[in-house]
């Protein structure tokens, strides 16, 4: 199972890394097993990483509007990623961060539980899993997406 290390690389058109397991290994895990892993493996992986894009999401945003710190994105790049660093109480108990986090553990934990599914499902073809794989992660990252907006 790919555990979303890989996420961007696939996304952007790189080489899949999904390798399946044989299948007396599957016969060792249970299925609801597996989809507690992919689940915590993309909630693990989005939380790691929301803290990074909420700093570029809010310096892209500043830039745009023309109120970036000495009119640089990277100078608000800088700005953002400091506020974790001096003030990671209050950065962390943003409740934008865990909207962003939140957005990302939905899109990452379905195109893990796309690949369980795949994975268990005898004789599915890679572009099936793949078309099934790109539904399932638009559908999430849409939906939690709109939801984060309009909250």
């Amino acid at each position: 199972m790919v555990f979303h290390s890989k996420l961007a690389s696939r996304a952007m058109g790189g080489p899949s890394s999904f390798v399946p397991r044989r299948p007396d290994q599957l016969d060792e895990i249970p299925a609801l097993v597996d989809a507690f892993v992919a689940i915590a493996s993309g909630t693990a992986a989005a939380v790691a990483v929301a803290p990074f894009l909420m700093c570029v999401d809010r310096a892209v945003v500043a830039a745009a509007a023309g109120t970036a710190p000495g009119g640089s994105l990277f100078r608000a790049i800088a700005v953002n990623a400091g506020e974790f660093v001096k003030f990671p109480r209050v950065a962390f108990s943003q409740k934008s961060l865990w909207m962003v986090a939140g957005v990302y553990a939905s899109t990452f934990a379905a195109a893990n539980l796309s690949d369980v599914a795949s994975e268990r499902t005898p004789g599915v073809d890679p572009g099936v899993h793949a078309g099934g794989k790109f539904v399932a992660t638009t559908g999430a990252n849409m939906a939690c997406g709109v939801m984060k907006d309009v909250a």
